[in-house]
């Protein structure tokens, strides 16, 4: 936070650390799947604008992170790049609403995502994702069958995103 706010956070008091930038991008994407995912589940939007921005925030998704990774186009030269950006577009927005989905079962979204944190946490060594997945064990407790509360549109488009961008971004 010290490179974008120097006043407000010194950096003798906030050192830039490696994650930072990645973690102000990954906000900038979830952040309106969130708001259109509260909008939704106050006024029930249709689903073409949902997915259209569903598609923006995997387009900037893509432009901060690249495509993931396609070695079997890469001797197709630039045919092969855009149809890379192609199935990641369809790969995030798919992931995005099968998280929408599976928040109808009880427990599913928040014990798969807690499992899939908790390797990632280990594998990269970062304690923010082990606080996302106990934030999650906590929630599962209210969300276990029968299901006292579910996430909504907010907290499912928001995981399946992080997922869909974490993962290959940890490669």
């Amino acid at each position: 936070m010290s490179s974008y706010f120097p006043k407000l956070f010194p950096e003798h008091l906030f050192p830039l650390t490696p994650l930072q930038p990645f973690l102000l991008q990954l906000w900038a994407i979830l952040t309106p799947l969130a708001f259109i995912g509260f909008l939704d589940d106050k006024h029930n939007l249709p689903a073409s604008i949902r997915y259209l921005v569903q598609l923006t925030c995997a387009s900037i998704a893509i432009f901060c992170f690249g495509p993931f990774p396609q070695p079997g186009l890469t001797p197709w030269g630039t045919g092969g790049g855009i149809i890379a950006i192609l199935l990641t577009l369809i790969a995030i927005t798919a992931l995005i609403n099968f998280y929408n989905f599976m928040d109808g079962l009880d427990g599913l979204v928040a014990g798969v995502t807690t499992v899939q944190l908790g390797f990632l946490a280990l594998y990269l060594n970062q304690p923010l994702w082990w606080l996302l997945a106990a934030a999650l064990l906590g929630f599962l407790g209210w969300n276990w069958s029968p299901a006292k509360i579910f996430m909504g549109d907010v907290g499912s488009t928001v995981l399946g995103a992080a997922v869909a961008i974490v993962n290959p971004v940890s490669l």
